[in-house]
């Protein structure tokens, strides 16, 4: 297994300079000699942990700078979500209302802004995909205050009407479970002028168990452990409300809005579509 190298995706690292060695032994003298590399269980090796220079946090002293959460591929950019819409055969809109539960206390700041009849004003959506293969622990995109956690009990196995029956039903899926499935919501209050927003951990198949690392009231540093998956393969994203994304430039690699008539985004090539954790992937500037 090899590791996508910080400065450049396309090239790679071995595991062993990537990871640390798991639980099972002490030193990584005694981990070369083991044929499983000190772990002890599939979770062990799940949950491993990057060596502390591999994934470095990036333009670090900037508050408005937000990095990447979780190291996964991009799977779409989505602004002006409506509020609430609706599932119809091929279709996979996100519905911002059902991804957070109905939150009393804090949907409404990614609704507000909205405006039918312009479809303009509503918040954006940026999801990005961990493979089984992957890094499965949750880093703070941005430094700030927990404002609220929460576990949304949800649906195994869940697939989208139009996916096809096979294997890859749940990748395809992916938009869809964002408001079926188990899942995990953390607000935060971000740094400087950025405000709320909202990470949000979905397991996907089999997986069910999102384990929050942080609580309510705690202060982060950008690039802190939040939580992470267990056993299996997982989507997450991270939602703005209108009012902070329509300042937000997106430094993902070929994503041209608002160059582009639409609002809806994904990469087409698969190469293009990895982020390392802890790079920046977005600037918020606001109006001076």
């Amino acid at each position: 297994m090899q590791v996508p190298a910080y400065d450049d995706p396309t090239k790679f690292i071995s595991f062993y300079d990537a990871f640390r060695h798991g639980p099972g032994v002490q030193t990584d003298a005694e981990a070369e000699k083991d044929p499983y590399y000190g772990f002890t269980c599939w979770d062990d090796f799940f949950v491993r942990q990057f060596k502390d220079d591999i994934r470095p946090l990036e333009d670090a002293l900037n508050p408005n700078v937000i990095v990447a959460a979780c190291e996964s591929d991009v799977m779409r950019i989505h602004r002006n979500v409506k509020p609430m819409d609706t599932f119809w055969v091929k279709a996979q809109p996100y519905s911002i209302l059902h991804i957070l539960n109905h939150d009393p206390h804090y949907s409404q700041y990614f609704i507000k802004d909205y405006n039918p009849e312009t479809k303009t004003g509503g918040a954006t959506v940026f999801q990005a995909f961990l493979s089984a293969k992957s890094y499965h622990r949750w880093n703070a995109p941005v430094g700030g205050r927990i404002l609220k956690v929460v576990i949304v009990e949800g649906t195994y196995f869940a697939v989208s009407p139009g996916a096809k029956s096979d294997q890859a039903a749940p990748d395809q899926s992916q938009p869809y479970i964002t408001q079926t499935a188990t899942r995990a919501l953390i607000f935060i209050d971000a740094d400087n002028d950025i405000g709320l927003m909202c990470f949000v951990a979905v397991g996907m198949s089999e997986v069910s168990t999102c384990e929050v690392t942080v609580e309510a009231g705690e202060t982060i540093e950008k690039g802190d452990q939040i939580g992470m998956f267990h056993h299996g393969g997982s989507t997450h994203c991270l939602i703005f409300p209108h009012k902070t994304a329509q300042y937000l430039t997106f430094h993902i690699k070929n994503y041209d809005y608002p160059k582009s008539s639409s609002d809806e985004w994904s990469p087409t090539d698969p190469n293009d579509a990895h982020i390392c954790l802890r790079r920046k992937i977005a600037t918020y500037n606001p109006p001076k």
